[in-house]
C-alpha cells in the first residue's frame, strides 16, 4: 500500500512537471510570436514611409532642422498644393461654418412652395407650377452658399472681422429670400402666360420699380460683403502664408464680386428711370453677369500665367 503511495506521488510530480514544461513551451512560442509581429510592424512601417515620404514630419533649415507642427505641415502642403495650381485647399470645417450652413439650410425651406398636401387636382397643378419658381430661387441661394463656402474652403480664415462680416451676410441672406422666391413666383406667371395671376402679384409699373430696387438691393448687399470677406484675406495674405497665386484668386474673386454689385446698381438705376421697363430690361440686364465673369477669369488666367514660377 505504501509502495503504491509513493508510486502514485512520483507520477503526479512528473505529471505536474510536464504541465510546467509544456506552459513554458506555450509562453516561450507567445514570446516569440509577439517579438514576430512587432519586428513585421516595423518593417510595414518603414516601407510605407519609403514609399510616400510626404507623410514624413517636414523639417526647414530656417527652423533648425526640427520637427515642425501639424499646423506648419499642413501650410506647407497647402503652399506646395498651391504653387501647382491644384484644387482649393482642404480645411476642417468650423463653427462659424456650420453655423452658416444652418442658416442656409433655414432659408431653402423659407423657399418651399407650401408644407401641405395637395387636396385636389387644381392644388397639384398650382404646386408644380410654384415647384419652377421654387427650382429658380433654389438654384440662386445654391451659387450664394457656393461663394461661400468655396471662401472657407480657400483660406478658413476666422476671425472678429470675419465673423461680423459673416453674420451680416446671413441676415441679407435670410432677407433676400423673400424677394427672390416673389420675383421667381412673378417671372413664372409672366412667362407661362398666366397675366392674370401675374397683374395680381405685381399691378403697374411702380410696383415692378419697387420689386426690382428690392431684389437689387439684396443682391448688391450679398455681394458686396463677400467682396469684403475676400479683400480682408487678402489683406491677411502674409498671415495665412497664402502662396502669389492664392492671393491673386482673392484679388480675382474681390473684382468679381464688386461687378456683380455694380450689375445689380444699374438694374437698380434702370428700374428707378424706368428704362425699358416694359420688356424687363432691369431683369435682363443680370444676364450680362455671365460674360463678365468670362472676361475676367480670361484675364486671370494671364496674371496666373505671368506669376514666377
Amino acid at each position: 500500500m505504501e509502495e503504491f503511495a509513493r508510486r502514485g506521488r512520483r507520477d503526479s510530480a512528473a505529471s505536474f512537471a510536464d504541465v510546467a514544461s509544456l506552459a513554458d513551451v506555450v509562453n516561450l512560442r507567445d514570446q516569440v510570436a509577439f517579438h514576430d509581429t512587432a519586428r513585421a510592424l516595423r518593417c510595414s512601417t518603414s516601407r510605407a514611409r519609403t514609399a510616400n515620404p510626404s507623410r514624413r514630419p517636414v523639417q526647414s533649415a530656417a527652423m533648425g532642422g526640427r520637427h515642425t507642427s501639424k499646423h506648419e505641415r499642413e501650410t506647407a502642403a497647402d503652399a506646395a498644393a498651391g504653387d501647382r495650381g491644384e484644387a482649393p485647399r482642404e480645411r476642417p470645417v468650423t463653427r462659424l461654418e456650420s453655423f452658416s450652413d444652418g442658416v442656409f439650410a433655414i432659408s431653402a425651406t423659407l423657399l418651399v412652395v407650401t408644407l401641405d398636401v395637395p387636396r385636389t387636382y387644381a392644388d397639384l397643378v398650382a404646386g408644380v407650377r410654384g415647384f419652377v419658381a421654387f427650382g429658380l430661387s433654389f438654384a440662386m441661394l445654391l451659387l450664394i452658399w457656393f461663394a461661400h463656402n468655396d471662401y472657407f474652403r480657400r483660406f478658413g480664415l476666422v476671425d472678429r472681422t470675419i465673423a461680423l462680416l459673416n453674420s451680416a451676410l446671413l441676415f441679407v441672406v435670410l432677407f433676400y429670400v423673400y424677394p427672390l422666391k416673389f420675383l421667381a413666383l412673378s417671372l413664372v406667371a409672366v412667362y407661362s402666360g398666366r397675366l392674370e395671376e401675374a397683374n395680381a402679384m405685381v399691378s403697374g409699373a411702380g410696383e415692378w420699380v419697387g420689386l426690382m430696387t428690392i431684389y437689387g438691393a439684396g443682391f448688391a448687399a450679398i455681394f458686396a460683403l463677400l467682396a469684403l470677406m475676400y479683400r480682408h484675406a487678402h489683406r491677411c495674405r502674409t498671415s495665412l502664408g497664402l502662396t502669389p497665386r492664392e492671393a491673386l484668386d482673392a484679388r480675382v474673386e474681390v473684382s468679381m464680386c464688386w461687378m456683380y454689385v455694380g450689375v445689380a446698381l444699374l438694374s437698380i438705376t434702370l428700374a428707378q428711370l424706368r428704362f425699358g421697363l416694359r420688356f424687363g430690361v432691369p431683369g435682363w440686364i443680370y444676364a450680362s453677369i455671365g460674360p463678365l465673369s468670362w472676361w475676367r477669369g480670361a484675364q486671370a488666367d494671364r496674371e496666373r500665367k505671368a506669376l514666377p514660377a
